[in-house]
């Protein structure tokens, strides 16, 4: 009889360390499960940053393309002012000349009416 209780909690011993290690299985296989979905939604999240970076690099190249136009566009009205401004000074000083004509046509009329006693 002792022998047999003897074997009857060697079995129950046994038991209770196989209920232990499959709650210790069962809890590992929970938490490689957590573990497993915590790197699903890190590589989700990775290539969700990845699509991010590179939307903005692509939207950084579409504006630094933008700002080259806008630099030669720059470039082009700076050239054309210049071209006007060339132009500008030119009739300024094809004003003045006339100018300087008119006034020395101007002092010879009043000579002229001095000499005549023209009003």
């Amino acid at each position: 009889k002792q022998w047999y209780q003897r074997r009857v909690r060697g079995l129950k011993d046994a038991q209770d360390t196989l209920k232990l290690q499959a709650s210790t299985i069962a809890t590992i296989k929970s938490e490689k499960e957590r573990y497993k979905a915590e790197l699903e939604s890190l590589n989700f999240s990775k290539e969700e940053s990845y699509n991010e970076k590179r939307n903005l690099n692509t939207r950084i190249k579409l504006l630094k393309s933008k700002c080259d136009e806008l630099d030669e566009e720059v470039k082009e009205l700076t050239r054309g002012s210049t071209g006007l401004k060339q132009k500008m000074e030119e009739k300024g000083r094809q004003c003045a000349e006339k100018n300087e004509r008119i006034n020395e046509l101007e002092n010879e009329l009043a000579a002229i009416r001095l000499v005549y006693k023209i009003k």
